[in-house]
């Protein structure tokens, strides 16, 4: 068994390789899916760069952070309003 990698150009093409598999001549994977998931799992495989002078920051600090920020766009309309 040989195993190629086919870039389809025309969507006709498409329609006859999966008609040859209904046939039972070739088997066709879909690859995108691989891809993806291997993605996946090379980027969580990685480990932590950060270094260690910079500690991960608790969900308390994020929550109160995003609070923080919600806080001046709403300050920062308001007074665009009043103007």
């Amino acid at each position: 068994m040989s195993v190629m990698r086919i870039a389809i150009v025309n969507p006709k093409a498409e329609k006859w390789l999966k008609d040859l598999e209904e046939l039972n001549l070739i088997a066709i994977e879909d690859t995108s899916v691989n891809i993806v998931t291997n993605a996946l799992k090379k980027f969580f495989s990685k480990e932590d760069t950060t270094p260690a002078s910079t500690p991960t920051p608790s969900l308390e600090e994020i929550i109160k952070d995003v609070d923080i920020v919600r806080r001046e766009r709403r300050e920062k309309k308001e007074f665009h309003f009043k103007n």
